[in-house]
């Protein structure tokens, strides 16, 4: 049998590790930044992208344009649909409380 005195050393320091954010944030963040980046810069561009078509869509529906309209509808609601599968995304990321 072991002795109580090393078992609970070593229960003791498992504990501490495991309970010891600020040496284990620095990692993590590390580690996650640039996926972070990423979407972010993801999610930019394709706000960009939704405000462009919507003044286009502005733009052509003032000017008369059907054609000019109606492409650029679609080419909102594509970039709409991109954006929000990007945030369904993000939604599984995060964990339960």
């Amino acid at each position: 049998m072991w002795p109580a005195s090393d078992d609970s050393e070593e229960v003791r320091q498992f504990g501490e590790e495991v309970t010891r954010h600020e040496r284990r944030q620095p990692k993590l963040m590390s580690v996650t930044d640039p996926a972070t980046e990423r979407f972010n810069s993801r999610l930019k561009a394709l706000n960009g992208a939704i405000e462009y078509w919507e003044g286009e869509f502005k733009r052509c529906h003032e000017a008369g344009g059907e054609t000019g309209t109606e492409q650029a509808d679609l080419n909102r609601a594509e970039q709409a649909k991109q954006r929000d599968t990007l945030l369904k995304f993000k939604e599984g990321l995060t964990l339960p409380r």
